[in-house]
């Protein structure tokens, strides 16, 4: 290989590995900061309006590298009051790698904390 060649090579090289460095970066950025946030609210809306109560959670969080998520402090309110109808302390689940091959979620394992369900009879 001529030195032409490698001064050509060697700009091209770099260039490609700041795009790599700057894709990765804006990965873990949306990953780590932007999308829990997100995930939060929406889950909190949805769920509140899919079973007609309050739903509080109190944080999100996501690991994009090791494609897992927890949510911690899920309340789900009584209809009449403020106590809690159900909670639990933390959910964490871990995806499978092949769920990027399969365009699909693979649930590797899910963990559930501390559970709560307030069960009331009535006659």
């Amino acid at each position: 290989m001529s030195r032409a060649q490698q001064a050509a090579r060697g700009p091209r090289a770099r260039k490609l590995a700041l795009w790599m460095t700057g894709a990765v970066a804006l990965y873990a950025l949306v990953g780590f900061l932007v999308a829990p946030p997100i995930a939060r609210q929406q889950l909190e809306r949805v769920l509140g309006e899919q079973l007609g109560r309050q739903v509080a959670i109190e944080r999100v969080r996501v690991n994009p590298f090791a494609l897992s998520a927890s949510v911690h402090g899920l309340r789900i309110k009584e209809r009449e009051g403020s106590a809690d109808a159900a909670s639990f302390e933390e959910l964490h689940a871990n995806l499978a790698l092949s769920s990027i091959v399969r365009l699909g979620v693979v649930v590797e394992a899910v963990r559930l904390s501390k559970p709560f369900l307030r069960v009331v009879r009535r006659e």
